[in-house]
């Protein structure tokens, strides 16, 4: 299993793997029990478009915090864009137990440290079958250049839509990182829904569809 080297940098945290998926019976959010010893305590959801052969791609999306993952599936318009593209998403949800405010706990070592926690068991949902405040951005920037050994000045910058859209190329001239800053946004996930989703708390109105912008991004 491999993780392509680009990453997109909007307004979720999702990664994308060659490892092969099933093909699905039916359209649907359907619910994984039993995917492994499941130490970060979450529950696993996925959608795999009828048809969708071996080989596919995987996506996995992490709903925000007060949300789930059947109000993080078609509402930012990720099912549509599975069903464009032909990948299979994965949806982890989180449990009140682990966090009253149902948020992923990215700030606990124990949960976000390889091989443990919720980490582990996101990677087990992937075998059974990676958005950020605007204060965040340079940083999650800075690291992602770095894992992939690009420099942090952007090779390219273009206005869409009122956004602006920076890319960031390793040494062979390949784009590896991509970033998006959306002026007057609030915390959630940027629609279009002239492309794709529908407006919900958390899921924004902005003329910028963030799953399309990803997916393209990653060549699906």
């Amino acid at each position: 299993m491999t993780f392509r080297p680009v990453v997109s940098v909007i307004a979720l945290l999702a990664a994308v793997l060659s490892s092969p998926v099933p093909r699905a019976e039916a359209a649907g959010l359907e619910e994984v029990t039993g995917f492994g010893s499941n130490p970060g305590n979450l529950r696993m959801f996925r959608y795999v478009p009828p048809g969708l052969g071996a080989g596919r791609p995987v996506v996995v999306a992490l709903h925000g915090c007060t949300q789930s993952a059947a109000a993080y599936d078609d509402e930012p318009g990720w099912v549509a864009m599975a069903q464009r593209a032909g990948f299979a998403l994965v949806l982890p949800q989180q449990l009140s137990a682990n966090n009253a405010s149902a948020c992923f706990n990215w700030f606990e070592a124990g949960d976000t440290a390889r091989g443990g926690g919720e980490a582990l068991s996101i990677k087990q949902m992937v075998d059974r079958t990676d958005t950020v405040a605007y204060r965040n951005l340079n940083e999650s920037m800075e690291q992602w250049t770095d894992v992939n050994s690009a420099d942090q000045v952007a090779d390219a910058t273009e206005t869409v839509n009122g956004a602006t859209h920076k890319t960031y190329a390793d040494a062979t001239g390949t784009t590896v990182v991509e970033t998006w800053s959306i002026p007057g946004m609030g915390h959630g996930q940027p629609i279009d829904p002239d492309q794709c989703g529908v407006p919900a708390p958390y899921i924004l109105d902005v003329n910028l569809c963030a799953a399309d912008r990803i997916t393209r991004f990653w060549g699906l």
